[in-house]
């Protein structure tokens, strides 16, 4: 009897260590930790921000980006008054992890009707399509540029739809930009 409780106990644990592996072809399955990330070109920090932004493999500006393709953001770990350049570096890796950010696309009650940003609906507000932020993050360390805080890639899609980067997503988002090592 002892024996079938402990299985009854195990197999689930068992079965959900599956679930910690990132799957294979992943952008978190390609950047290990103590793995490297080169930056290979110097990227511009704007003034008054802490991030940079790539997509389609060269910088944008935040109101220039498109969220329903892979992008990627260099985060600092300050805001300046002042531009600044992070130079080209070999960062170490030091923590990865995916993150699901769930933003709705709920219409407004107005007058009785349902108006959403995709139209008017029939005054149901809980049909509303539910749109997430699918991240991947990899911190990053490096004593040249003690600044540069984590890198994240993403892309916004249908919550049911959406899955994370692949590495093959986080090549064309950032072309020679970055090289993972």
């Amino acid at each position: 009897m002892k024996r079938i409780l402990l299985w009854i106990l195990v197999l689930p644990l068992a079965s959900c260590a599956t679930l910690l592996e990132p799957r294979p072809g992943s952008l978190l399955a390609a950047a290990p930790v103590g793995g490297t990330l080169t930056l290979t070109t110097p990227l511009e920090v704007p003034a008054n921000s802490a991030r940079a932004y790539i997509q389609g493999a060269r910088t944008v500006t935040y109101w220039n980006l498109d969220e329903y393709y892979p992008y990627c953001v260099l985060r600092l770990s300050t805001v300046s008054d002042r531009a600044r350049t992070v130079a080209p570096d070999t960062f170490t890796i030091t923590r990865t992890f995916n993150d699901t950010d769930q933003a709705a696309r709920r219409g407004v009650m107005v007058a009785g009707l349902n108006v959403g940003v995709s139209g008017v609906g029939d005054g149901d507000a809980d049909h509303g399509v539910v749109q997430a932020y699918f991240t991947t993050r990899i911190f990053l360390s490096s004593a040249r540029q003690p600044d540069v805080v984590y890198l994240d890639c993403a892309s916004k899609s249908d919550y049911a739809l959406g899955d994370y980067l692949t590495r093959e997503e986080f090549r064309s988002a950032v072309g020679d930009v970055f090289r993972l090592g």
